[in-house]
């Protein structure tokens, strides 16, 4: 059995929110609560989860602010690099802007609990992952440090968030070879879930594609039609 992780469930409707709590419950985890913004800082700062599953902590919008508060270091206390699963997002479009926000992870309301507890898991096994031993990753002018987990293009900096970076030091890890959605999936987020969800490794794909380009390497990560993607030199 998977250890247990500490889970902050966040949910302005009380009553998913006790259901979302009782199944993690069920799977052995210790399970924080909050319905609020301001709740939901104070147990991200003073509990430190593991992951944090984000329904909701009132409108959309609000919803988003408070993601990307967290990311960007403005929740007092709060550790920016938790790993975050926002669940009961339906719009492909509203999925991509939690992704941008900074969601490692997004799910439909059709997922099921055992889905979302496997994702939690998953997530969760990430965050508690022990860092690779230090050294460099060089394709063409792209550098990747897998220890400070710093990437360069010639003497220019990318920054990367966690993931990003996860998929460029696969893809790096074996320069002009193709790498399946399926590879992909299980390499960086841990579970072979992700491809059959395209949304989320395409917008990763396509934040890094972006980031490349405004240093003037975009090329560099190429599209094998029904495949997957690799990196050329």
């Amino acid at each position: 059995m998977s250890a247990a992780l500490k889970v902050l469930v966040v949910d302005a409707d009380e009553r998913s929110l006790s259901q979302r709590a009782d199944h993690l419950l069920l799977e052995g985890h210790e399970v924080l609560v909050a319905a609020a913004a301001h709740a939901a800082q104070i147990k991200l700062a003073g509990e430190q989860p593991d992951v944090v599953l984000l329904a909701s902590v009132g409108a959309p919008a609000r919803t988003l602010a408070f993601l990307r508060e967290l990311r960007s270091g403005a929740l007092r206390g709060a550790d920016q690099r938790v790993r975050v699963l926002s669940v009961g997002v339906d719009d492909d479009a509203v999925a991509t802007i939690h992704l941008t926000a900074g969601s490692d992870l997004v799910l439909p309301s059709r997922a099921s609990p055992a889905l979302v507890a496997a994702a939690v898991r998953m997530l969760g096994g990430r965050a508690r992952e022990r860092d690779l031993p230090s050294r460099m990753l060089q394709v063409g002018s792209l550098t990747l440090d897998t220890d400070a987990r710093t990437a360069r293009v010639a003497e220019r900096c990318l920054s990367l968030t966690r993931l990003e970076f996860d998929l460029m030091r696969c893809l790096a890890s074996s320069p002009q070879r193709t790498f399946t959605k399926t590879e992909l999936a299980r390499e960086v987020w841990g579970s072979e879930h992700v491809a059959h969800n395209s949304r989320t490794l395409d917008s990763h794909v396509a934040r890094v594609r972006h980031k490349l380009g405004d240093v003037g390497a975009s090329e560099q990560v190429q599209t094998v039609r029904g495949v997957g993607f690799r990196l050329s030199q």
